[in-house]
C-alpha cells in the first residue's frame, strides 16, 4: 500500500504571508509547512478522499473548507462595504408632507 504525506490543516487553509528572501518572494505559513506535528501519513486513497471528497467525520474536505472560507469572506466584505457606501444623511425637512391646518 502506498502512503502520502498530508498537511493537517491543508496549506490552502492556513494563514500565509509573503516575504522577500534574497531577492525572491517566498510564501510562509503559520504553522510552518513542514512542521512534523502537522504532517500525517495517509494511505493514497484516504489522502485523496480527505482532500477532495470529505474530511474526518462530518467535516468538510480541505478544498470544500477553502471554498466555504472564501464565500464567508466575500459575504462579510460586501456587508461592510454596503455600510460604508450609504452614509446616513440628516435631512433639514421631514420627508413626509405636513398636515393641513384646520381653520
Amino acid at each position: 500500500m502506498k502512503y502520502e504525506l498530508h498537511h493537517d490543516p491543508a496549506l490552502c487553509n492556513r494563514r500565509s504571508y509573503k516575504r522577500m528572501v534574497k531577492g525572491k518572494l517566498r510564501t510562509f505559513y503559520d504553522p510552518p509547512a513542514n512542521d512534523p506535528e502537522h504532517l500525517v501519513y495517509l494511505a493514497e486513497d484516504d489522502h485523496d478522499i480527505r482532500t477532495r471528497v470529505r474530511g474526518v467525520g462530518a467535516q468538510r474536505s480541505d478544498l470544500g473548507q477553502r471554498r466555504y472560507l472564501k464565500r464567508v469572506a466575500r459575504n462579510r466584505a460586501s456587508k461592510t462595504a454596503a455600510k460604508v457606501r450609504r452614509p446616513k444623511v440628516k435631512r433639514a425637512w421631514p420627508s413626509r408632507p405636513f398636515p393641513k391646518r384646520r381653520s
